[in-house]
């Protein structure tokens, strides 16, 4: 979408266009395969714990962590149910619940193998948190182990001990919950002393095969401190070199000025009252409150974009700064009504020539707010944005500079 979308409109319609499209792929196809291929290997399950317990524990322990990567473990989820209802506890889930702690291991593991401030301490952090207290393991597998190929073996053979020892003490999970320590707490499972040892087996094993096995040496990288530790007399005398390149480079750097399109009153955009504005997503700059009904250029460019509703205009300058100048708030509902455009998509405008025309006082009477962000939308190209003026400005006037 991003490739035959304009980038002004890309916020509200690549999200809406990919929703039409994919809700109906999902019904129609992706859903029904998803249930489909999940019955099978719910069935393929149960068999196995009807042929042999132990069998079925390491089986189903060691697949599950896989399973969970391609969404098919809620494919458990009408079995789980139909046992708690006729048995009082299910068998597939108290073997399941080692998987979790197998994970959680790893992620301790490498935790305890990274040194302080390395990227895997960031990512296995974080992640032991959520699935301790959430029984959530996704951060685990896609943030740790999909990343390291011994990681795949570790959480395979983990939790397959930990499923076997489940599997033939005959534990079950007695109520439908996420496996977390609340779980745990609440003695969800029974009999509770070989639950305990079945997940105890899968968290060591887990942590002890990740720090001393689960790590290649080409993955050392992302375990080391990521920058040496300093002292703060180093520290500080880095931080003032690095603050003069900056202002060397700054100072370097082509200047593009733009002025204010509009008579009014300069709003900080943080100030702007729409959160899409207001947060930055749209583009850097500010607004301005109009007192005149008309829209010149802030300076020599290309209109690169006429909105059909007539209340915003796109232009590109020859160093290649796009700018979008969106009068008032939510004025697109309007539909054109009190609003006549002066220039077409495409022409050539010299700084100060009217752009665009509009009638103040109409706009308010519909209930719409006068307030117009002149935004630089493609502000992640250049350096800095820089707004340093406030208060009243006439059109034609400076408002802020793009360093490039």
């Amino acid at each position: 979408m991003k490739k035959i979308v304009k980038k002004e409109l890309q916020l509200f319609l690549n999200p809406m266009l990919s929703l039409m499209i994919m809700v109906p792929f999902t019904v129609m196809i992706f859903g029904p395969f998803g249930t489909v291929l999940g019955d099978k290997v719910s069935a393929a399950v149960m068999w196995l714990f009807g042929f042999n317990r132990i069998l079925a524990g390491i089986v189903l322990g060691a697949a599950y962590p896989f399973l969970t990567l391609l969404g098919l473990h809620w494919g458990f989820t009408p079995i789980t149910l139909q046992n708690l209802t006729n048995y009082g506890g299910d068998m597939v889930e108290g073997v399941c619940v080692c998987a979790v702690f197998a994970e959680i291991g790893i992620a301790i593991g490498a935790y305890l193998k990274g040194k302080k401030h390395s990227r895997i301490r960031e990512v296995a952090g974080p992640a032991i948190l959520t699935a301790v207290f959430a029984g959530v393991t996704e951060p685990i597998l896609y943030g740790i182990i999909m990343n390291y190929k011994r990681l795949l073996a570790v959480v395979a053979i983990a939790s397959g001990i930990g499923g076997a020892i489940n599997g033939a003490l005959h534990v079950t999970c007695d109520a439908f919950v996420f496996h977390n320590i609340f779980s745990l707490a609440m003695g969800t499972y029974s009999p509770f002393l070989p639950y305990l040892l079945g997940i105890s087996v899968a968290l060591v094993s887990g942590t002890v095969m990740t720090y001393f096995w689960g790590i290649t040496p080409e993955n050392k990288e992302d375990f080391e401190i990521e920058t040496e530790m300093e002292t703060a007399a180093e520290a500080e005398k880095k931080e003032e070199t690095t603050a003069r390149k900056a202002e060397g480079t700054a100072g370097q750097g082509e200047t593009v000025e733009i002025c204010s399109p509009l008579t009014g009153e300069i709003v900080p955009l943080d100030e702007v009252e729409d959160e899409v504005f207001a947060s930055g997503v749209a583009g850097l700059g500010l607004a301005i409150r109009p007192s005149e009904g008309i829209v010149h250029a802030p300076c020599d460019g290309e209109i690169s974009l006429v909105f059909p509703s007539k209340h915003a205009i796109g232009m590109t300058t020859k160093d290649g700064v796009e700018l979008l100048i969106h009068v008032g708030i939510n004025t697109v509902m309007l539909e054109g009504e009190g609003f006549e455009t002066l220039a077409e998509e495409g022409t050539q405008v010299k700084a100060g020539q009217p752009l665009l025309r509009f009638e103040p006082s109409f706009i308010q009477e519909k209930g719409y707010l006068l307030t117009s962000p002149v935004l630089v939308t493609n502000a992640d190209d250049f350096q800095k944005t820089e707004c340093p003026v406030s208060g009243q400005v006439k059109a034609g006037e400076f408002i802020y500079r793009v360093i490039k």
